[in-house]
């Protein structure tokens, strides 16, 4: 039986700014909005690059 899991742009989105916020608040990273938001960034598009997921083109895929 296969399992199937659809993950989307916003699911990365989502996943990305629980990073951040865990990243902070563990003292990794030093807080401030222009950090919190460029770092969002960075992991983000790590994220779909991975998953090869775009806004534009392809906002969900499905792992097996």
């Amino acid at each position: 039986m296969k399992i199937l899991k659809k993950i989307t742009y916003d699911d990365t989105r989502d996943a990305t700014i629980r990073a951040v916020e865990k990243l902070m608040t563990e003292g990794f990273v030093k807080y401030s909005e222009f950090t919190y938001f460029e770092i969002q960034d960075i992991i983000h598009n790590e994220f779909n690059n991975l998953l090869l997921l775009d806004i534009d083109n392809k906002e969900e895929v499905t792992l097996i």
